[in-house]
């Protein structure tokens, strides 16, 4: 009945129709039973993932399929002559009936956690074992056995610390598996670690060997080629994977960020929307569309795209920064101010949130705010030479002039050509009196930048005798 319901399920990863003849998985299920019964009367090696490059049949899969029948064949006998023990070993096949006998599930034909709640039937008849045998052998021994099974069971807890361990002892155990190095590349990369990158590139290279037409995994090795510099031989990897399935949403994503280094901002606006659309939960696509969208000058497209990846999650900073930056390049600097205050909840040493936070507070003339935060961003990075002129400028709305003077030459110490640093000197000393010294500063800022209105106004002002305003 289960088959017949499942019947037509093929390429939803269970079902007939979905790679496996109909005869293929019985027997790899049979050989999987095995292992579980292995497994419960001695725990190792435990697997995670055996992945899905377990070959044809052959005949171990045969010498499996005659031993789970003669398996099965007993536990009718033991119903007959004991029902307690048979209904025991009946369980076990009974409740893993549905996942391993022949309804196939090629993503995953043997998984260990599917024999949970079978072993109860397994676990009991050891114990029945054990409780008959346990007057035939010393004590000594059992502690022995408890002490064995402890250990491996604190051995095992090890590899669960993080993905790595666990994809590495996944890979140790089963070094043909192109899932496995696949995943264990998907962690080393996740750390973004330029350390890790030849780790993580390693194991995509392996998984593709493996697996030749393994489209995520040619994707990946297209995204590391990128992160090399390699961006032709990166792009045309993700368009091989795009080739190999159009759905791998990794490949686009991938592909947006080789053609984002080589300039290319339409192609990567396309190809990161094409992610996003593949898979609606994918907030690295939507974050990279928002920066791709924000850096091409599309602001409300950016604001758009930085809304939906807070959507799916709230707490994503550079989503919550490149919506900041957006509402900024729209004029809407109440909600800019906002956005970046909550980016610095989140991580409060988040530099470029801060100096942003600043500016915006200051271009909204909140400027006994703004201060601070750029005082905070100079104390991370003295040399940052806008902060150091921002600062300078807030000074000047303060009254400040010495200050302000003195954050500005700090300014142009660092950047020598840096026009705006030279007309906040300038606005310093010509309220603090110094006309001549003010002129000078002025004119190097229109030598830096002839169109900067308020450097010609000051000097036009100075060489008339205008008095200085505020």
């Amino acid at each position: 009945m289960l088959a017949v319901l499942l019947r037509g399920l093929g390429g939803r990863g269970v079902g007939f129709g979905s790679g496996f003849e109909w005869w293929h998985y019985p027997l790899t299920a049979c050989r999987a039973i095995l292992t579980y019964l292995s497994l419960a009367v001695w725990p190792h090696p435990l697997v995670f993932d055996y992945g899905v490059d377990l070959g044809g049949p052959g005949i171990p899969e045969f010498v499996c399929a005659g031993l789970v029948l003669g398996l099965a064949g007993l536990t009718v006998v033991g119903w007959w002559r004991s029902p307690p023990l048979g209904f025991l070993a009946a369980w076990f096949f009974i409740t893993l009936a549905p996942t391993s006998s022949i309804v196939p599930i090629p993503l995953q034909p043997i998984a260990e956690n599917r024999v949970y709640l079978p072993l109860a039937g397994v676990v009991a008849l050891l114990v029945w074992f054990i409780h008959l045998a346990a007057r035939k052998i010393s004590r000594l021994l059992w502690l022995a056995l408890a002490v064995a099974l402890g250990a491996l069971t604190l051995a095992r807890n090890t590899d669960y610390r993080s993905d790595i361990a666990l994809w590495s002892d996944t890979v140790a155990k089963k070094p043909l598996s192109s899932r496995a190095h696949q995943n264990l590349g998907a962690a080393f990369n996740s750390r973004r670690d330029p350390a890790l990158l030849a780790d993580a590139g390693r194991h995509f290279s392996e998984a593709l060997r493996l697996k030749p037409d393994y489209a995520e995994a040619m994707a990946a090795v297209g995204g590391i080629l990128a992160r090399q510099g390699r961006l032709e031989e990166g792009i045309e990897h993700c368009r091989n994977a795009i080739r190999l399935d159009p759905r791998t949403a990794e490949a686009y994503n991938n592909l947006g960020g080789a053609l984002w280094e080589k300039r290319d901002l339409a192609g990567a606006i396309e190809a990161y929307d094409a992610a996003a659309q593949l898979r609606p939960g994918f907030t690295e696509a939507y974050v990279n569309l928002a920066n791709v969208l924000l850096q091409a000058g599309r602001m409300a497209e950016a604001i758009q795209a930085g809304e939906a990846a807070l959507r799916r999650s709230p707490h994503l900073v550079d989503a919550r920064f490149s919506l900041g930056c957006a509402l900024t390049g729209v004029g809407r600097q109440e909600e800019a101010a906002r956005a970046f205050q909550e980016v610095l909840r989140i991580q409060p040493n988040h530099p470029d949130a801060r100096y942003n936070l600043a500016t915006t507070l200051h271009q909204l003339g909140r400027v006994p705010e703004a201060i601070p935060h750029y005082e905070k961003v100079l104390q991370g990075n003295p040399r940052h030479a806008p902060a150091l002129s921002n600062l300078a400028s807030a000074l000047l709305f303060s009254g400040r002039l010495a200050e302000a003077a003195a954050r500005a030459e700090a300014a142009i110490q660092v950047k020598p050509d840096f026009a705006d640093a030279h007309s906040n000197l300038g606005l310093a000393l010509r309220r603090s009196g110094k006309l001549a010294e003010a002129a000078a500063s002025f004119e190097a800022a229109l030598r830096h930048n002839p169109d900067l209105a308020l450097a010609r106004t000051q000097l036009d002002e100075i060489r008339r005798g205008t008095p200085a305003s505020r």
